[in-house]
């Protein structure tokens, strides 16, 4: 393996690292120097890539695939939270579904 994938795995590493602990804002801040690590590493002649990068690359892949998934389904859980805070359904004698709202969400204050 060259030095140039080296870096490229340490930084992949590190990517990792900040994914698993939620760190979104040091990911996004990873993503220039892996496009100018890449970009010495096709300079460099290297006709492929070692498969401990290929590895690398689709492990954080795959995490950024499920971190990408799990907020959507947090967005989507507040946002059935929110809705649900403002209305009640019922279903009345006749079968029918009906909504009462209720003013939505309320916060108590303690002093």
């Amino acid at each position: 393996m060259s030095p140039i994938e080296d870096e490229l795995i340490e930084v992949l590493s590190r990517e990792r690292a900040y994914l698993i602990s939620g760190e979104f804002e040091k990911v996004e801040r990873l993503a220039d120097l892996k496009i100018r690590i890449a970009n010495r590493l096709s300079k460099s002649g290297a006709n492929a890539v070692s498969d401990a990068v290929k590895g690398e690359l689709r492990r954080n892949e795959a995490m950024l695939n499920a971190a990408r998934e799990g907020l959507k389904a947090a967005k989507h859980r507040v946002t059935q939270i929110r809705t649900a805070a403002g209305k009640i359904s019922y279903y009345g004698t006749n079968g029918q579904r009906t909504e009462v709202q209720t003013g939505g969400p309320t916060f108590q204050h303690r002093a």
